[in-house]
């Protein structure tokens, strides 16, 4: 009884200081808004394929005691499959660190990653909420000291091949609404921009925060389908959003476009039953480890998506679908 009375204890308390740093705003010496918020270049050199992954955060101590797997082996095993892929470049979806300001942490991340860096493939972030977490100014100074380009801009664009790469950061409490609606205004303007260039044939767009999730832990984020969709769904052009954050492998189709969640890293169950989105995956949770292999086809853009179960080394293919581009596009 007295060690029931312990782990329960434990329990609620890993919960509560969760919260507590997750949700009570911070007082912050340095901010975004210290960021010139311009689109940085666009490299025109890269190609594909390209890999996306995303929530490779360790689990916490407070996490494991409140009964959050621990998933090292995993991780590391999702990051040698990447590499053994010889993939152009992979997108790191967020969530790369449990707490932004905790340089243990970034260190486990430099460690998990280096089979990707000694392979010299090139990383495009984009930034999670734990990012963020704890002192803002230490936590964005260790996020700068890895991907230098984040000083200049949260967001910004790569066109790989003809196709266009749009990168968010959908964390908006971390902004002024002036600040924000910067972020927005931008956003339209590259959609506006892409779709009157014959020489852009499809648009992803990455971010952090999904608009639609069937999440037991969290649930639609607002500000995105606020702020983003509404440009997106108008657009000619573009073919998926793809964000991470929710620990699981999710696909929707709303109004026609593909919504693709991949927090691979990690893995949590979903909700099912009535008010739940429709999901074109359709598998049972918690699902396997994952991660997206995203390719130009003649015609659109094939997205394959890898899965490894836990205490396993064998990867297989969760899912796999092509986006075709819009006809008008000259590969269309």
């Amino acid at each position: 009884m007295f060690r029931k009375i312990i782990i329960a204890a434990a329990f609620f308390l890993a919960a509560g200081l969760i919260f507590i740093i997750g949700f009570v705003p911070k007082t912050n010496t340095f901010s975004p808004a210290s960021i010139d918020t311009h689109s940085l270049e666009e490299n025109h050199n890269c190609s594909f394929p390209i890999i996306a992954v995303g929530d490779l955060q360790r689990t916490s101590a407070w996490e494991y005691l409140a009964g959050r797997e621990s998933n090292d082996s995993e991780r590391r095993e999702i990051i040698d499959n990447i590499s053994r892929q010889n993939p152009s470049s992979v997108i790191l979806l967020g969530d790369m660190v449990f707490e932004g300001d905790n340089i243990d942490h970034w260190r486990y991340f430099d460690s998990l990653i280096i089979p990707i860096k000694e392979d010299h493939i090139p990383l495009f972030p984009v930034i999670g909420n734990h990012e963020y977490w704890g002192k803002n100014r230490i936590a964005l100074q260790y996020l700068a000291e890895r991907f230098p380009e984040l000083n200049r801009s949260h967001w910004y664009t790569e066109i790989c091949d003809s196709i266009a790469l749009i990168f968010l950061d959908s964390n908006d409490l971390e902004y002024s609404d002036e600040q924000w609606q910067q972020q927005i205004d931008w956003f339209i303007n590259k959609l506006l921009l892409y779709d009157s260039d014959p020489s852009i044939e499809g648009i992803l767009v990455f971010a952090h925060h999904p608009p639609f999730t069937n999440s037991l832990v969290t649930g639609d984020e607002m500000q995105v389908q606020r702020g983003f969709l509404p440009t997106f769904y108008e657009s000619n052009k573009t073919l998926a959003f793809i964000t991470g954050h929710v620990h699981t492998y999710e696909r929707f189709i709303e109004r026609n476009k593909t919504f693709i969640v991949s927090g691979g890293g990690t893995r949590v169950k979903l909700k099912t039953g009535s008010g739940t989105h429709n999901d074109y995956y359709n598998g049972p949770s918690p699902r396997p480890f994952n991660y997206l292999i995203i390719n130009k086809l003649n015609g659109g853009i094939e997205f394959t998506v890898r899965g490894v179960k836990k205490g396993n080394s064998y990867f297989f293919t969760l899912d796999q679908f092509t986006l075709p581009f819009s006809k008008g596009n000259k590969s269309g």
